[in-house]
C-alpha cells in the first residue's frame, strides 16, 4: 500500500503517486512520491540528478561526474548526505532531507523526468548503493 506522507502545502505542489493499491513506480516500490514546487530551482538542473545535487548543496563549481561514478563513503544515512542508488542506466543520487531507524527520505530530481520530487524508501531497501 502506498503511504501518503503529510507535508506543509507551501512544499508539495501535488502527488505523483496517490492510488492506494499503486505501490511502485518505474518498478520499483515506493511509499511515496511527490512533486516539489521548483522554488528558483533552474529548469536545466531540475533534468540532472547530479546537477540538482550539487546545486541542492551549493557545489556547483565541482565536477563528479554521473551518478554512478559517485563512490560511497558512509553506509548510514544522515541529513544533506548524498544518497547514490543503483538506479537507471548511470545510476541516481538525491540528498538526504530525514531519516528513521527504518527509513530514508530524500530530495531530488529527474526521477520523475526534468521534476524536482521527495521520495521515502526503506533503509534496507536493495536499491541503496551508499551515501556520500
Amino acid at each position: 500500500m502506498l503511504q501518503i506522507v503529510s507535508l506543509p502545502q507551501d512544499i508539495i505542489e501535488t502527488p505523483v503517486a496517490v492510488e492506494e493499491e499503486q505501490s511502485s513506480f518505474h518498478g520499483y516500490a515506493v511509499e511515496a512520491i511527490y512533486s516539489i514546487p521548483s522554488r528558483s530551482t533552474p529548469k536545466t538542473t531540475l533534468c540532472s540528478c547530479v546537477s540538482y545535487a550539487k546545486w541542492y548543496l551549493d557545489r556547483e563549481g565541482e565536477t563528479w561526474g554521473n551518478a554512478g561514478a559517485i563512490k560511497p563513503v558512509y553506509d548510514e544515512p544522515k541529513i544533506d548526505r548524498i544518497i547514490l542508488l543503483h538506479e537507471g542506466k548511470y545510476g541516481h543520487v538525491g540528498i538526504v532531507t530525514d531519516y528513521t531507524e527504518d527509513t530514508v527520505t530524500f530530495t531530488e530530481a529527474n526521477y520523475v523526468r526534468c521534476t524536482e520530487t521527495a521520495r521515502t524508501i526503506e533503509k534496507t531497501d536493495y536499491r541503496i548503493k551508499g551515501y556520500r
